[in-house]
């Protein structure tokens, strides 16, 4: 049973002690007592606590006190849908406005403790018909964990909070583990005994965490798996972000027999959680992007198939309403959007060691253009691009697929946005699978280069270049890179498609979108060291050929 952590805020060190004794031997609960406004805003920041119990007057010896109550005040906005507030004091009027004022669970006449404290919390605790009861949580509910998830403080470790990475030292990731602890328990509060815990992976942008979950429920004695959900969880704001953005963006343009649901949600102070279900997969067994294309027995026609019916099927239902925007500067937009000026220096920190006088020099590869001079000599030019909805975090983790019906679906909607280039997302995804994915150390770096060289070939009009790339690359190639190479070749054309078969489509809008991606991934520290310089031939070969337009 899981333990409903107290906090006690009070003055009276004899209160403090009778609190303590009355629930010394009930070990239902977790009590941690202070006497401090400043002490309990302290705990507040590093420690979880479903229960409050507050004296709403903490210095008797003042006129008018009221501090107890505005202390509650200051932790309303980020305590009041998650934590229980139970008032005890002397002062019955008090009680009775703070009551009404902050809708607390209870207050509770120092006189009548021994009558009425005890009823009072476990009411407050266990009793779901309650309205509005804020502690409906599982506390029969096992988690347990495998592939490549050994226990919650893990599933913290490395999620972006407040915009920074959190490591293991930090004090607020055994708060966040005790608050996603108890998300868990809200959201899996049904008929669920036992939750497993399977990892996909960190978000892109969004720094949120996603993790299959296979729940199991008794029925007659023995634990039946039921439907697997992937959830989503990080940083409050984030996941409430993400949740409106589904509402907004995504459910309104879905087919219901093919559709990503939000199947519940749940938020403490500091977290928020999101389950999605997925109609019409087999969720037993799906795969996200990542896994499938990397199987070695995964074919390039199978590919082509997940990413023909992901843009026409899935995507392309916002792509439909797409409007020719009235000129603006595209790449500053993608240097803002992707926050290259902030993450500059770390970029220049990888590309530095292989500058020799300004040319980037990759062992025997020919001499290079440093691919940052195009950012510090660029002149704003206004080009008038087809904007739509976009999904703006198309990455290898953020497409699932079930490997039966080859259908894909999305997730990880934080960062989607309308009246963004509609190429967005076609170059996203292509530069991750010819450089995220493509992680084989014994594809030569000549090679990769003879790859990259084919795809920044330099034609104006975006039809030339589909009609000037062959099917497949002419030589001998590791068969890692013909993939590659033929599902860059398939997200051209099918961007080109989306574009409505535009002949007066140039290549600038695309091959900008791929120029700022490239520049991006120089500081991803997931690479090897030669999909880093396969990163770095890539952006400078992207320079190179913008400043043909």
């Amino acid at each position: 049973m899981a333990e409903i952590r107290i906090l006690h805020l009070e003055d009276d060190p004899d209160w403090i002690f009778f609190v303590q004794e009355r629930l010394k031997d009930d070990h239902r609960y977790r009590l941690t007592a202070v006497s401090g406004v400043n002490e309990a805003h302290a705990l507040l920041e590093t420690t979880f606590f479903h229960i409050l119990i507050i004296d709403v007057i903490l210095n008797p010896a003042l006129p008018d006190d009221e501090s107890g109550m505005d202390f509650v005040r200051k932790i309303m906005q980020t305590y009041a849908q998650v934590t229980e507030i139970i008032f005890l004091s002397n002062y019955a009027k008090y009680m009775r406005d703070a009551f009404r004022e902050f809708r607390a669970a209870d207050y509770i006449d120092k006189i009548r403790f021994e009558e009425d404290f005890k009823d009072a919390l476990d009411r407050v605790a266990f009793d779901t018909s309650r309205p509005d009861m804020k502690l409906a949580i599982n506390g029969r509910l096992r988690i347990r964990f495998q592939r490549g998830l050994s226990d919650l403080r893990g599933m913290i470790t490395g999620l972006k909070y407040h915009g920074k990475r959190l490591h293991s030292d930090d004090p607020m990731v055994g708060n966040l583990t005790d608050e996603l602890e108890d998300l868990l328990r809200r959201v899996f509060k049904d008929n669920e005994t036992t939750i497993l815990l399977e990892s996909v992976g960190k978000g892109g942008f969004s720094g949120a965490g996603i993790v299959r979950c296979r729940p199991f429920s008794q029925v007659g004695g023995m634990n039946i798996e039921q439907q697997m959900v992937i959830m989503k969880f990080g940083d409050a704001e984030t996941i409430r972000q993400e949740k409106g953005n589904h509402s907004k963006y995504v459910a309104p343009y879905q087919v219901a027999t093919y559709a990503t649901h939000i199947y519940r949600d749940a938020f403490s102070a500091h977290l928020g959680v999101l389950l999605y279900s997925f109609v019409g997969m087999n969720t037993r067994a799906f795969d996200d992007f990542d896994t499938f294309y990397t199987k070695p027995d995964t074919t390039s026609e199978q590919i082509n198939r997940v990413l023909t019916t992901l843009f026409r099927e899935r995507l392309g239902t916002w792509y439909a309403i797409a409007v020719l925007s009235t000129p603006e500067d595209l790449e500053s937009e993608y240097r803002a959007s992707l926050n290259i000026d902030s993450r500059l220096a770390e970029i220049k920190t990888h590309l530095q060691p292989y500058l020799n006088d300004g040319v980037l020099r990759l062992g025997t590869l020919p001499p290079l253009p440093n691919p940052l001079h195009r950012l510090e000599r660029y002149e704003a030019r206004v080009e008038a691009v087809y904007r739509s909805i976009t999904h703006g975090d198309l990455n290898e983790r953020n497409i699932l697929i079930d490997p039966d019906t080859l259908r894909p679906w999305l997730i990880d909607f934080a960062t989607t946005r309308e009246d963004t280039p509609l190429l967005q997302d076609f170059a996203e995804l292509e530069m991750a699978i010819r450089i995220e994915l493509l992680r084989e150390d014994d594809i030569p770096l000549h090679d990769r280069y003879r790859m990259e060289e084919m795809l920044t070939m330099k034609h104006q009009r975006f039809e030339s270049l589909i009609n000037a790339l062959p099917d497949r690359l002419p030589w001998d190639a590791h068969p890692q890179l013909q993939k590659a190479y033929q599902a860059a070749h398939t997200l051209r054309s099918l961007a080109f498609d989306t574009l409505r078969r535009n002949q007066d489509a140039t290549l600038y809008e695309y091959f900008v979108a791929l120029y700022y991606y490239s520049i991006n991934s120089l500081r991803f520290t997931t690479f090897s060291p030669l999909q880093r310089q396969h990163a770095m031939l890539s952006s400078a070969l992207l320079a190179q050929a913008l400043d043909q337009f």
